[in-house]
């Protein structure tokens, strides 16, 4: 009985140093996300206003052959602004994964005498 709670307590303690350890690696991942947020919402618009403004003095030039390369760079802005909200929704239930072993880690500490 007794080699049963201390293993149970050893599994406690390595489970619950697993989950800091991932806290821990998340709240970087966090900080990561944050930073290139600020960093895209900083350029978005800039690049935008750029290629909408190049798109029009592409067309007001009569240059046509360039106007499939302009869509072309919207799309692909287009495509990646879904690739950071696909990211963004991984992180959340990533965060919510870890609060979820949390609380279970706390439970069981809690049973245990």
């Amino acid at each position: 009985m007794q080699h049963q709670k201390s293993q149970l307590e050893l599994s406690l303690r390595h489970a619950t140093e697993t989950c800091q350890t991932l806290s821990q690696s998340l709240q970087l991942e966090r900080e990561k996300v944050r930073g290139l947020e600020s960093r895209l919402n900083d350029l978005y618009p800039a690049i935008d206003s750029w290629l909408q403004r190049l798109n029009q003095d592409k067309q007001g030039s009569g240059c046509v052959d360039d106007k499939g390369t302009m869509e072309h760079f919207l799309l692909e802005n287009r495509r990646q602004r879904e690739l950071i909200n696909c990211l963004q929704s991984l992180l959340h239930a990533r965060e919510q994964t870890v609060h979820d072993l949390q609380d279970t880690l706390d439970q069981l500490s809690q049973r245990l005498p």
